[in-house]
């Protein structure tokens, strides 16, 4: 995948988890169905949100954004879903809008 990949450029799916993470901020997606190596929405994966307390944490205010290109971290999760294919990732951690981790089970070769 090339490092200048633009949002507008993505499936629906792909865009959909994109959005989905930013307005997250912090916190996780739980159960994201990959179909074809696309976030599937059809079971509705779980969200966990995070929140620090005493730091005046607040949830992060989603705004309306233009299309922008996709930072690093997103590319390599992307590229994630192309190796998955088809199967269901356990967790994506998100931090600042990113994804941070992705944990996901695979069957013992």
């Amino acid at each position: 995948m090339a490092a200048n990949v633009s949002l507008s450029s993505l499936s629906s799916g792909r865009r959909t988890l994109v959005e989905l993470m930013c307005r997250l901020h912090y916190g996780q997606v739980l159960g994201m169905h990959v179909k074809g190596g696309d976030p599937v929405f059809h079971p509705t994966p779980r969200l966990v949100r995070a929140f620090r307390l005493g730091l005046g944490s607040v949830p992060h205010p989603t705004a309306p954004r233009q299309d922008y290109l996709l930072k690093n971290q997103v590319l390599d999760l992307l590229r994630y879903l192309d190796h998955v294919r088809d199967g269901t990732i356990d967790c994506i951690e998100v931090r600042d809008g990113l994804p941070y981790r992705v944990r996901h089970a695979e069957p013992f070769a």
